[in-house]
């Protein structure tokens, strides 16, 4: 018998315009192929100094979470707005909003984007990932791990977490009807 009870019982999902999605797209077996690629990480074509919010949206917003059939995206765990782009200094800020404050899959889900970021990006560009402001009751630690290169390759090298990981960025979403 499985006791496995959700911390959230019942996540607010949110219903996002056919209009809002965007064009560039990357399907599972493109992300698979680029996990194992070292040479060519990413599969999208384009210009590395053109990078926007919305292609960065669009590399996370399908990550499935943790501990539902669901995606970042209809969580509202991650949202345009909370994504910053500097092409000047080639820097990429990532805000996520846990579904709750006592969240224990926060660091998780941080790993999660962090790494898929990683994968998907040219190492030109320094990656920040942070919780969003007042969203988590262990914000600062939490924040402090998401964004120490160190901690993220053990994670990488972590054969388990990373198989969780990649199982979550690659994940197939099931279509949801509301």
């Amino acid at each position: 018998m499985n006791n496995y009870k959700p911390e959230n019982e019942n996540p607010i999902l949110y219903n996002y315009k056919e209009d809002e999605e965007s064009n560039n797209v990357l399907n599972e077996e493109t992300i698979k192929e680029n996990l194992y690629n070292s040479s060519d990480l990413c599969n999208i074509n384009y210009e590395e100094d053109k990078i926007s919010v919305d292609e960065i949206y669009d590399l996370l917003k399908d990550i499935k979470d943790p501990e539902y059939s669901y995606t970042l995206e209809n969580l509202k765990i991650i949202e345009k707005k909370n994504i910053y782009v500097n092409l000047q200094e080639k820097n990429i800020t990532v805000y996520f909003t846990p579904t709750i404050p006592n969240c224990s899959l926060a660091t998780l889900i941080g790993l999660m984007i962090s790494i898929k970021l990683q994968f998907s990006l040219s190492n030109n560009f320094k990656t920040n990932i942070y919780i969003f402001p007042g969203s988590h009751n262990s914000e600062h630690s939490i924040n402090k791990q998401l964004n120490d290169k160190e901690r993220i390759a053990a994670a990488i090298e972590n054969s388990h977490l990373f198989n969780v990981i990649k199982s979550s960025i690659t994940y197939n979403f099931p279509v949801i009807n509301f």
